[in-house]
């Protein structure tokens, strides 16, 4: 390879570096915004919200890799190829991540106004938990019969697998079938048919929120 091919390809190098970084700034502002989701909305679902935010994800993929293919002109087509689909992937996930937020944000702003909101202390029945492994793993319930998927601490997660329901035989460490047996205590809020449990979103569940459902004693059981 010749100095000119060197330089070059070496120009394009730094577009493409800037691009990446360009796409990098809308996760980072998605976790800045993570202080400000801290509630997780049971009803309504706004299904059609986050399907909007898929297309808008979409649309900048599809113009991330557009810009990929620009700027890669002088690169071998072995090169160009990989470079496109992984922009048009981190385009994609930049724009979806941030856009869902935002609009779960403004959401909770638009379904729970302070002068209709009501806040109370109750239980919710669990349907079961799961642990994922690796460098991202995590603790996870999920609710019902409005249902939510929720992040515990190790501490709860592992109170549920040493006191596994008695038709839980199977033992797996990672998935726990609760259906019920186990509740989560938890901070629920109302604004009408607007319901939303609160220290939840982005943020894990205080320790201590999971627990053997009570005999007796307040459960949400919306109807």
């Amino acid at each position: 390879m010749n100095e000119v091919a060197r330089v070059e390809q070496a120009k394009i190098g730094n577009k493409l570096a800037i691009m990446i970084c360009i796409l990098l700034t809308p996760l980072g502002i998605y976790l800045c915004l993570g202080w400000a989701d801290n509630s997780t909305e049971l009803t309504p679902s706004h299904d059609n919200v986050l399907n909007a935010c898929f297309a808008v994800g979409g649309v900048c993929g599809l113009i991330a890799g557009g810009f990929a293919v620009y700027l890669s002109k002088g690169l071998a087509v072995w090169r160009r190829i990989p470079i496109t689909l992984c922009f048009c992937f981190e385009g994609f996930l930049s724009c979806f991540m941030l856009s869902s937020r935002v609009v779960d944000i403004v959401e909770m702003r638009m379904d729970f106004p302070p002068s209709k909101t009501r806040s109370f202390d109750s239980a919710v029945w669990i349907w079961r938990a799961y642990q994922t492994h690796g460098k991202g793993g995590n603790w996870n319930i999920q609710t019902t019969p409005l249902w939510s998927n929720l992040d515990i601490t190790e501490s709860d997660y592992k109170f549920m697998v040493t006191h596994r329901p008695p038709e839980d035989n199977l033992g797996n460490p990672d998935e726990i079938s609760s259906k019920g047996y186990f509740c989560a205590r938890v901070q629920l809020q109302q604004a009408g048919n607007a319901i939303r449990i609160m220290h939840a979103g982005s943020q894990t569940l205080p320790e201590g929120t999971v627990e053997v459902c009570p005999t007796s004693g307040a459960i949400f059981n919306p109807q």
